[in-house]
């Protein structure tokens, strides 16, 4: 699947706030080694399971954005699609 606007050119670690159902994740380039998914609902993390069948591993990390265990400067980019 080729890259959507918002993936496009992405690479590295990546911060998904909002990550949902993982509907980014077929459209992740390559290059994306890893991403952490921060979500406050346990019923998109549910469906959430078929990112599992992405070559980019998916990394849960909270459900508050504005708490996250993250040290500065530690992912190269930050995604939020169709979260409001």
């Amino acid at each position: 699947m080729v890259a959507s606007p918002v993936t496009a050119g992405l690479s590295g670690e990546v911060l998904e706030v909002g990550f949902g159902s993982g509907l980014n994740m077929p459209y992740y380039p390559p290059a994306v080694q890893r991403v952490r998914a921060v979500d406050p609902s346990a019923v998109t993390r549910k469906l959430a399971e078929r990112a599992a069948a992405s070559t980019v591993p998916v990394e849960y990390i909270g459900v508050d954005a504005k708490a996250l265990p993250l040290e500065d400067a530690s992912v190269d980019r930050v995604v939020s699609v169709l979260m409001l």
